[in-house]
């Protein structure tokens, strides 16, 4: 189970994760994060700080925002990933796609 908050911050989308994206979570996520698609004027900040797994769709999830992001010309950026995240990540090859902070 995934918990999808998203905040913002002046020009910028904050989207909060917190629990397992797993495979099943991946589709509620997709609806929570539908707003995101309709939205072509914010930076996307992936904020993992309480995310504690993430399944091979959750990395398509992640590769769906930042291709979003790069038709529309903003920023897709990561934040507080844990070592077990960051691990995912770079060896999915997605750390040289995001921005991370």
């Amino acid at each position: 189970m995934v918990d999808i908050t998203i905040t913002q911050q002046g020009e910028r989308q904050i989207v909060k994760f917190s629990g397992e994206l797993t495979t099943e979570a991946c589709q509620e996520a997709v609806q929570a994060l539908a707003p995101l698609q309709a939205q072509d004027s914010f930076d996307v900040e992936l904020d993992f700080t309480d995310l504690t797994y993430i399944s091979s769709s959750g990395l398509r999830l992640l590769l769906a925002i930042y291709k979003h992001q790069q038709t529309i010309g903003r920023r897709s950026i990561v934040s507080h990933l844990s070592d077990h995240i960051s691990e995912v990540l770079f060896m999915g090859g997605f750390m040289s796609l995001f921005e991370k902070e």
